[in-house]
């Protein structure tokens, strides 16, 4: 009853687009009523003679809504973490220089740790000691 208050013109057709929406389910996605097609077989087949933005505002609204789901990412300390190298461009005493860029977020602790150096080739990072 409260949605035919909603929609004076549309509220004895809403039955029928919940049945024809109710019907889409079964089928294959590419074959589902659109708004528009909708809106032409009550107007065509069952002489609804409100507007076609009344038939697409009820439908948006009675479309239930997708929840957003998500798996929180919980690390023991040490066990995981996210890692970046990069090149940046930067004046150092007026003059442009290229510096080599580390940087690392801990997935536990949520941590940051970073350096630069202009010198240090990666595999120094990766493999300390290493030449």
């Amino acid at each position: 009853m409260f949605r035919k208050a909603m929609y004076p013109v549309l509220g004895e057709f809403i039955p029928l687009i919940d049945e024809i929406l109710e019907s889409d389910l079964q089928r294959h996605r590419k074959q589902r009523h659109t708004g528009r097609r909708i809106f032409e077989r009550l107007r065509d087949e069952y002489g609804y003679p409100g507007g076609y933005t009344t038939v697409t505002d009820y439908l948006r609204k009675s479309k239930p809504l997708r929840k957003e789901g998500f798996v929180p990412l919980q690390f023991e300390l040490g066990a995981h973490a996210e890692v970046d190298w990069l090149k940046a461009r930067f004046l150092l005493n007026g003059q442009e220089t290229i510096a080599n860029l580390f940087v690392m977020k801990m997935g536990g602790s949520g941590g940051f740790y970073g350096c630069t150096d202009t010198i240090i080739p990666v595999k120094a990072i990766l493999l300390p000691g290493i030449d």
